[in-house]
């Protein structure tokens, strides 16, 4: 006989008025579990109702870890991948969405933060100045704070990463002497574009009622 098992994601998503940015979508699939932060670039097409690879990979290794939820924020809030990580003209978006985080870090229910922006900031300047401004606000919780490491020990990796897909190793985050801190460089551009992040391919959504997404498979 099949064996059936039925699972619900509750998800909430947070935007501005104008819907323009996103600065936080909350997933939670067991509520008697700690739920993680993890900290990206910038917010993609996933809402409430639609899902992406990079959503469904943090999901899968989250559950992998033990973990029954997650609170997912950016960089920047702007949505869509054609406009900047972070926007210098919009400082008022840039300071809420680092409140957000700033929240979500604080909460007790989140167990642990992943930086998870990957190499984003290494070859731009503007978003090197945004990763200080944001760790020096979050130094106090330090030893909340992790990365990503893949088996050959490279750390502070992206989700989408192809080493990192299937299995994530968290570390300590190291607040000095970190590859992805800012660090003294050539002057660069100062905006990030398409060609400088991760792309990620369309999968196919879940099904959804309620703002809740409901998976059921068999054995």
């Amino acid at each position: 006989m099949p064996i059936t098992e039925k699972a619900t994601i509750k998800s909430k998503c947070t935007f501005s008025k104008d819907r323009k940015h996103k600065f936080l979508l909350t997933l939670e699939w067991e509520e008697k579990k700690p739920k993680a932060v993890v900290i990206m670039t910038s917010p993609a097409e996933a809402n409430c109702i639609v899902t992406d690879l990079t959503t469904s990979l943090v999901i899968k290794n989250l559950h992998s870890l033990g973990y029954g939820g997650c609170d997912l924020v950016n960089l920047g809030s702007k949505l869509y991948y054609n406009k900047p990580i972070v926007d210098k003209t919009e400082e008022d978006y840039n300071k809420e969405n680092q409140e957000v985080i700033q929240r979500c870090v604080a909460d007790e229910k989140n167990e642990k933060t992943i930086i998870a922006w990957g190499s984003c900031g290494d070859s731009n300047k503007r978003i090197q100045t945004y990763q200080k401004t944001l760790l020096e606000k979050l130094s106090c919780y330090e030893s909340k704070l992790f990365v990503i490491e893949d088996g050959r020990g490279k750390k502070g990796l992206h989700p989408l990463t192809p080493s990192v897909r299937n299995h994530w190793k968290l570390v300590p985050f190291q607040m000095q002497n970190n590859q992805n801190q800012p660090s003294e460089s050539p002057a660069l551009p100062d905006v990030a574009t398409e060609e400088e992040k991760p792309q990620e391919a369309d999968v196919p959504t879940e099904e959804t009622t309620e703002n809740q997404q409901t998976a059921e498979t068999a054995e």
